[in-house]
């Protein structure tokens, strides 16, 4: 859940945990399923995420829990009870973006300039968005803050780290 709105459901991968495992690092990677039809939760849970330089979500689940003693095998306890609330790093905004290659032109039959760049837009979460769809931007002169034209890429997906994307517009 985000701010207590249900947000989606994944599915966890077993973790064995052997006697003395005083703490283990739980890595998990599965696929994410929304489960609001409406996207409420969603939606606000992305725009903080993608914004924002941390997100704490609350994450609950009633797992199974396999337990082997020495002496009568295994044992299974089901339905235990576990939430978390979990700090994530976010997207920080996607400040740190590079321009590779930048070109403007003016099409004859065009009164407003045409931008192209091909950029490397760095992910600093954990988080794989697949696909995140369409990112629109603006283009602003540094020295006035005003709006010379508007990129969009398309298609593109954010992986952990470097990702190249070309915007045009």
């Amino acid at each position: 859940t985000y701010h207590d709105k249900t947000v989606g459901r994944a599915t966890m991968p077993e973790i064995h945990l052997m006697k003395g495992d005083s703490r283990k690092d739980i890595k998990p990677s599965s696929t994410f399923t929304l489960h609001d039809n409406t996207l409420a939760g969603w939606n606000e849970f992305a725009k903080d995420l993608v914004m924002n330089d941390h997100v704490t979500w609350h994450v609950s689940g009633r797992p199974t829990v396999t337990v082997e003693f020495p002496i009568i095998g295994k044992v299974n306890y089901k339905n235990i009870e576990m939430e978390k609330d979990v700090k994530m790093v976010g997207f920080s905004g996607l400040k740190e973006m590079t321009i590779d290659t930048f070109d403007v032109t003016t099409p004859p039959s065009e009164t407003h300039p045409f931008f192209e760049a091909d950029v490397t837009i760095m992910n600093p979460a954990p988080v794989t968005i697949d696909p995140i769809g369409t990112i629109s931007m603006k283009i602003k002169l540094n020295s006035t803050g005003s709006v010379i034209g508007y990129v969009r890429a398309k298609d593109i997906s954010l992986v952990p780290g470097p990702n190249k994307a070309h915007l045009s517009g």
